[in-house]
């Protein structure tokens, strides 16, 4: 695994393409459904995809979690906190704005609705990210702790193959089949039949080891069903 892609306190310059960022946590969300976790469109963790208004949500229901949220013209806000290490909360900290220089098309009802509880604000104005201005003496805004981990595509990655295998098995053994999945992501190609061929290696891999590494499916067998209720939410699927 590689090791801090994020600054402390978080820059806007580590921040990868909005749409990127987005097939990275979509890809977890994809393989926490197939395992069995909760996706539903209502508050579940440890992940979320909302229809209306459009966002990605992680949650580990500990006091770390962030949003995503695209908006029109190539747009997005990315807000969240680490409810620990996010000096920019504390009474402690330099005091901190985040809505310092935040311009006008963000949600800004809904983000100062939720100002108490934002540990970091993010925005993307179609070519940069920017946020706002951070006192001197800052230490952390929580980004690398939350963010951090679905930054670059390895990490994704092996974020992705840990949540697989947890329990089930090693994590060498499913990252091809994360390869793909990530794959369909990105080319918005998630179907069934797809999907179906990508996990089957697994049981293949499960059938073919005498050393008991194989991946073995979760008591009452993969989730395809909620899988893809994921994928369709995210527009990962084919039009």
């Amino acid at each position: 695994m590689q090791g801090n892609t994020v600054h402390e306190p978080g820059r806007p310059e580590d921040l990868p393409h909005p749409e990127r960022l987005w097939r990275h946590g979509v890809l977890c969300a994809l393989v926490a459904a197939s395992t069995g976790e909760s996706c539903a469109e209502q508050f579940e963790h440890p992940w979320w995809v909302f229809r209306d208004p459009y966002e990605l949500g992680w949650d580990d229901a500990g006091g770390q979690w962030w949003i995503l949220r695209p908006l029109p013209e190539g747009r997005a806000a990315l807000f969240g906190v680490d409810h620990e290490l996010s000096d920019t909360r504390s009474p402690y900290a330099p005091p901190t704005d985040l809505f310092d220089g935040a311009p006008e098309w963000l949600p800004l009802k809904k983000l100062r609705a939720m100002d108490d509880m934002l540990g970091y604000l993010y925005w993307y104005d179609g070519a940069a990210w920017h946020r706002a201005p951070y006192p001197e003496g800052l230490k952390d805004d929580g980004l690398e702790t939350t963010v951090g981990k679905f930054i670059t595509e390895e990490l994704a990655v092996d974020e992705a193959a840990c949540t697989f295998t947890e329990g089930l098995g090693p994590v060498d053994a499913t990252l091809p089949v994360v390869r793909g999945l990530l794959g369909l992501v990105e080319r918005r190609a998630v179907t069934e039949a797809a999907v179906r061929e990508l996990f089957e290696a697994l049981s293949t891999s499960a059938d073919e080891e005498d050393n008991g590494d194989g991946i073995e499916p979760p008591e009452g067998g993969w989730d395809f069903a909620a899988l893809l209720d994921v994928a369709h939410r995210a527009r990962v699927t084919p039009a």
